[in-house]
């Protein structure tokens, strides 16, 4: 690769580093991490935790010698038995989703997050309790309902093995197809996938939410201010006047256009030493702000959390800079628009070099995206596997630092009494339009370049 590109790596190694903490942070073991639990796109939109959130459970028992001689009425039995689970934990699901949307206001703006309708009326902290309940009951039962799921299959899958050898083997499949279209069994296996593809579908809509409401708050009240950086604009248009395309001051310093990679390079430096201070900043904002559980696992996946969040942040805010220099810039017309081969050259480079970094910050958001759905999901198993000692959000924000300082920011802002209302906290000025863009808009961005 050219130099500039090798630099880009090398300088980023810093950053992976802080990614990959992120995915080490909680008990996630490197076995369940490969199975790729939020990797896929079909998981994150509904795969009813059948490539995800596997366990071992009876089904997985069931696929030996002995699957063929377990009696029908036993297979019956199981099938009437899920049934039966499957109901409890439909009710009990919506008997919690209920008491957290009792308020209607507050139904209202959970329905809002789930329907991705995001704006700045939803980043009020008085939601964020209501959120992390809902987040968790989600997550929560969508793992339980890949437990019975799993179980299903594995008697499902022995119930067809022993129809076929009952039809003849495989030459008479159709015959055992049509015999479990009458199944029990069948039914109920129908039923768990439908409702763990919707509650698939649920968790990962709240996911997105929170990830988006704690991004939020990162962005205004926990990073420092993010480094205004004034780009040329080479290829010339009724709204650039010419003079601005003579030179850029930026740094401190005069930056001829004749060498774009120049501004491309002045826009690298300053983001870096910007990403640097921003991600150091999480130790302080924990430090002051984050009250860890009594339980050393939760508090592991907590910290990473938070970890990938603030990483995500920072990713965000970085992929959003270099987009509007491609765009302020616009070096591949600028390119289009030279004959003289020379500058073409420094205009492709430079825009290859711009398009690697803006590419670059998009991989690190959708990574640490993942990262923080798989530590949730986990969360969740967690607690439905001891649910005596399961962990749940408390009103105050525990387990979330940027939260608490921006509820202890409104506090100050209002004039209430606080004792922790006296940290300074820094508050940066993006675009709303552009923080409140979800993990696939930008996606959709990134398509359309």
């Amino acid at each position: 690769g050219s130099e500039e590109e090798a630099t880009t790596q090398t300088r980023g190694r810093a950053r992976q580093r802080t990614l990959r903490d992120a995915r080490r942070g909680g008990p996630v073991s490197g076995h369940e991490a490969s199975k790729g639990i939020v990797g896929s796109t079909d998981s994150r939109r509904g795969a009813g935790g059948q490539s995800s959130d596997r366990v071992s459970g009876k089904g997985s028992r069931l696929h030996g010698e002995k699957a063929s001689q377990v009696p029908s009425t036993i297979v019956d039995a199981t099938a009437a038995s899920l049934h039966q689970k499957l109901m409890k934990l439909t009710s009990e699901y919506w008997s919690i989703r209920e008491q957290i949307e009792e308020d209607p206001e507050t139904k209202h703006v959970l329905d809002d997050f789930r329907m991705r309708h995001l704006s700045v009326e939803l980043t009020d902290v008085k939601y964020f309790y209501a959120l992390s309940r809902s987040v968790l009951l989600e997550v929560e039962t969508r793992h339980k309902l890949g437990v019975l799921l799993e179980v299903a299959n594995g008697f499902h899958k022995m119930e067809m093995e022993q129809k076929q050898g009952q039809h003849g083997g495989a030459e008479d499949n159709s015959r055992a197809t049509s015999t479990d279209e009458e199944s029990l069994l069948s039914h109920v296996v129908t039923e768990l996938v439908a409702a763990s593809n919707e509650a698939s579908l649920r968790a990962f809509q709240l996911l997105e939410a929170e990830k988006w409401y704690r991004g939020y708050h990162i962005i205004h009240k926990c990073l420092p201010p993010f480094p205004n950086v004034v780009l040329s604009s080479l290829f010339q248009t009724e709204h650039t006047p010419k003079s601005d395309a003579s030179e850029n001051v930026a740094g401190g310093h005069t930056i001829d256009i004749t060498n774009p990679l120049d501004e491309v390079k002045n826009l690298q430096d300053s983001l870096y030493e910007w990403q640097s201070a921003a991600e150091s900043s999480l130790s302080g904002i924990e430090k002051k702000w984050w009250i860890p559980p009594p339980d050393a696992d939760e508090a592991r996946r907590q910290h990473a959390r938070n970890v990938a969040l603030f990483a995500e942040a920072v990713a965000f805010m970085s992929w959003t800079a270099y987009t509007r220099a491609q765009e302020r810039l616009n070096l591949v017309d600028a390119a289009l628009s030279t004959s003289d081969p020379v500058t073409k050259q420094k205009l492709n480079d430079a825009n290859k070099l711009l398009e690697t970094l803006r590419r670059t910050e998009l991989s690190n958001s959708r990574i640490c995206y993942e990262t923080f759905c798989d530590l949730y999901l986990e969360t969740g198993r967690a607690n439905a596997k001891n649910p005596g000692n399961r962990w749940d959000p408390l009103p105050s924000g525990h387990h979330a630092p940027d939260i608490r300082a921006s509820m202890a920011a409104a506090s100050a802002s209002s004039g209430e009494e606080t004792s922790e209302a006296s940290s300074p906290v820094q508050s940066v000025q993006p675009v709303v339009s552009d923080v409140t863009k979800t993990n696939e808009e930008q996606e959709g961005d990134e398509s359309t370049t």
